[in-house]
């Protein structure tokens, strides 16, 4: 498979902290990003196991520069990553906004409807986001139990995770139930 070398920028601490690493990502997804329309369900499963596979990667990395402590109060032992792609630009960039989590599924809810409501307005010319709306956002998410990004849908509740089908949101429900979170209007 063709790659391409594409320049991620973290941004922990609300910006107060940033770092940059090089990684190869398929090409195709940087080529697609140049067309116009919505991207189909092949390119989504390809974003999402291409960035999953950074995250995973730059975790430790994004633990040493966020804050060692979660919004709650209790110590962060993991982050949560928001990747947004830059790849129709002539320099193709992905900006992940990463959050410190102390691994209490709330916790995590929170932050990712937070995220979510960041991410829906409008861009400013370096990505920044200018205001929200939640209505508006269009994000490419997957599954929780098995990352599958093809047909996946909301949670009904918080809407800040996904399910590939009923099986997987069923086996997760005792692990997100205490943590589930009514999205706010």
């Amino acid at each position: 498979m063709a790659t391409t070398r594409v320049r991620f920028q973290f941004i922990c601490q609300f910006g107060a902290v940033t770092f940059e690493r090089l990684h190869d990502i398929p090409r195709s997804l940087v080529e697609t990003a140049s067309e116009n329309g919505d991207p189909s369900d092949e390119y989504c499963q390809s974003w999402s196991t291409a960035t999953r596979l950074v995250m995973d990667e730059r975790e430790a990395d994004c633990l040493r520069h966020s804050s060692p402590v979660c919004a709650c109060g209790l110590p962060a032992i993991t982050t949560s990553q928001l990747p947004m792609p830059f790849l129709d630009e002539a320099e193709p960039r992905v900006v992940v906004f990463v959050e410190p989590l102390c691994g209490q599924e709330k916790c995590g809810t929170r932050v990712r409807q937070e995220t979510l409501r960041m991410m829906s307005g409008p861009r400013g010319p370096d990505g920044s986001p200018q205001y929200t709306d939640p209505l508006v956002v269009e994000t490419v998410m997957s599954c929780k139990v098995c990352a599958e990004a093809e047909g996946v849908k909301k949670c009904g509740r918080c809407r800040a995770v996904a399910y590939c089908g009923r099986e997987h949101q069923k086996q997760d429900w005792p692990i997100h139930k205490p943590g589930c979170i009514p999205w706010a209007e």
